[in-house]
C-alpha cells in the first residue's frame, strides 16, 4: 500500500467539515479493495477510489435533497420563478442591442473585473461573451439564458388538461393563453402525457432511504467494473447478523466511516429497490 499512497486530493470540496480523504483513508479502501476481490494495483485504486467517490457525492446531493425537500407547489412555483427571471434577463439584454456602446462598456467591464469569480473548470464571465459576434456580445449568452428558462419550464411538473373536443373551436382569448403557457414537457400525446406526469409525481416524492438508493445505484456501476464478484443483497440474516454477501459487507464498511446507523438491513432493501425487486 506504501507504494500506491499517498495519492492526490480527490476533491476540494468538505461533507460535515471533513474532506473525503479523511473520512475515507487509504485502510478503508485496502479493505474494501479486499471484500471487492481487487488486485492492489496504483491504477485500480484509482479507479476505485474515484468511482467511490462520486457515489458518496451522490449520497451526500441524496441527504441535501431529503433535508429540503418542497411539496410540489412550492417546488413548481420556484420553477416558474426562475424561468420568468430568465426571460426577463434575456429582454433586458436584448434591448442593449439598441444600445451599442453601452452593451461595449457592460462587455469592457465584465472582461476587467478584478474580483471576477472564477469557477472549479477554470471558467469565467468572460467565457461567455460572443468573440465572433463584437456587434453583439451577448448573443451566446442570451442563447444559454434561453436553455435555462426552456429546462425551468419543462421541469415544473403539472397535470395535463384534458384533450379538446373534437370540432371544438377555441377563442382567440383562449388561444393566446395556449401559446403564452405553453408546456414543453407534453408530447400532445394526452394519454401519454398523463402517464408521464403520473411517473414524474410519484419519483417527486422522496423516500427515506432516498440518499442510500443514490449511492447504491452509482457504486454498483463501479463494482460491476472492477470486480469478479455479483454485486447482491445475498441473504441478510438479522438473528445472528451474519452479511455473507461481499456487496453488503462492503457497504456497510463504507457507511460505518460516515453514517454508522445504516444498517445492513437497511442497505439489503436498498439494493432490491434498486434492481428493481421491490
Amino acid at each position: 500500500m506504501a507504494y500506491i499512497w499517498p495519492m492526490p486530493k480527490i476533491s476540494p470540496i468538505t461533507f460535515a467539515g471533513k474532506f473525503y480523504d479523511q473520512i475515507f483513508t487509504p485502510s478503508f479502501f485496502a479493505e474494501l479493495a479486499d471484500l471487492m476481490g481487487i488486485k492492489p494495483t496504483e491504477e485500480s485504486f484509482r479507479a476505485l477510489r474515484l468511482g467511490h467517490y462520486r457515489a458518496f457525492s451522490d449520497f451526500s446531493t441524496g441527504q441535501f435533497e431529503q433535508d429540503n425537500f418542497q411539496a410540489l407547489k412550492a417546488e413548481n412555483a420556484r420553477l416558474e420563478r426562475v424561468a420568468r427571471d430568465a426571460e426577463r434577463l434575456i429582454h433586458s439584454l436584448s434591448d442593449l442591442y439598441e444600445f451599442g456602446q453601452t452593451q461595449s462598456k457592460l462587455a469592457r467591464e465584465i472582461e476587467n473585473n478584478p474580483t471576477k469569480c472564477l469557477s472549479y473548470k477554470g471558467q469565467t464571465l468572460t467565457s461567455l461573451l460572443s468573440d465572433n459576434r463584437p456587434n453583439n456580445p451577448f448573443f451566446d449568452f442570451r442563447e444559454l439564458l434561453s436553455d435555462l428558462w426552456v429546462s425551468a419550464k419543462r421541469a415544473i411538473i403539472i397535470k395535463p388538461k384534458n384533450p379538446t373536443p373534437a370540432g371544438y373551436q377555441p377563442s382567440l382569448e383562449e388561444l393566446e393563453k395556449l401559446i403564452l403557457n405553453e408546456d414543453f414537457s407534453f408530447s400532445g400525446n394526452y394519454e401519454a402525457d398523463l402517464d408521464q406526469w403520473r411517473k414524474r409525481r410519484a419519483a417527486h416524492k422522496l423516500q427515506s432511504d432516498h440518499a442510500l438508493c443514490r449511492f447504491i445505484e452509482a457504486f454498483s456501476s463501479v463494482w460491476t467494473e472492477l470486480s469478479p464478484f455479483p454485486f447482491t443483497q445475498g441473504h441478510y440474516y438479522e438473528k445472528i447478523g451474519h452479511e455473507p454477501s461481499r456487496t453488503v459487507a462492503a457497504l456497510k464498511l463504507s457507511f460505518s466511516c460516515h453514517t454508522p446507523n445504516v444498517s445492513a438491513q437497511n442497505i439489503v432493501t436498498a439494493i432490491r429497490k434498486v434492481q428493481g425487486s421491490v
